[in-house]
């Protein structure tokens, strides 16, 4: 029997082409429905991200604010808590307020995390280009009240703040517009 009698090049080719496995156009429509959900999805997630690294780096400086108040009170000295960006990265110090912050030791606040200067109404030391509250020995806030404002990297609307509130030196936590001017 020749293979012309049974359906001649297509019987031929059915037998010998294997079963299992995918057609490249298979491949594309689900590559293709991967990016699709990608692209919606990857927003979203940058969002949440830059949102958690605001709020650790926020729930961070306040407490750095209540050392420094705790350190006033418990030494009986002026403490503060000076903020400065260096490069690409936001540092905090927590120090007497005789010790120049030079001297002082900086912790990071993260790369993905910066000080939004237009809307931050701490002190701010021009000549040393750093922000700065000061608690003295009853814990009070030794002068001006205000706020620090951080936002992400990435120049989105997101946006969290401390506020020193009152004299007494009692913090709050902001978000988004309650931390614009």
């Amino acid at each position: 029997m020749n293979n012309c009698s049974k359906g001649g090049y297509v019987y031929l080719y059915s037998r010998l082409r294997p079963k299992s496995g995918y057609t490249l156009l298979e491949v594309l429509i689900v590559v293709t429905i991967i990016g699709i959900f990608m692209a919606i999805a990857l927003p979203s997630w940058l969002g949440f991200l830059e949102r958690r690294y605001l709020v650790y780096a926020q729930e961070r400086v306040q407490r750095a604010k209540y050392e420094a108040k705790s350190n006033a009170r418990k030494n009986k000295l002026i403490w503060q808590v000076s903020f400065q960006e260096n490069g690409s990265r936001l540092f905090y110090s927590i120090h007497e307020g005789n010790i120049p912050p030079v001297n002082a030791e900086w912790h990071g606040l993260g790369d993905k995390v910066q000080l939004d200067a237009e809307n931050t109404t701490l002190f701010r030391d021009n000549n040393r280009k750093l922000w700065r509250v000061q608690y003295n020995h009853h814990g009070n806030t030794n002068g001006r009240l205000g706020r620090i404002t951080l936002m992400g990297r990435s120049g989105g609307q997101t946006r969290r703040c401390v506020i020193a509130s009152t004299l007494v030196g009692n913090t709050r936590l902001e978000r988004d517009k309650k931390c614009l001017k």
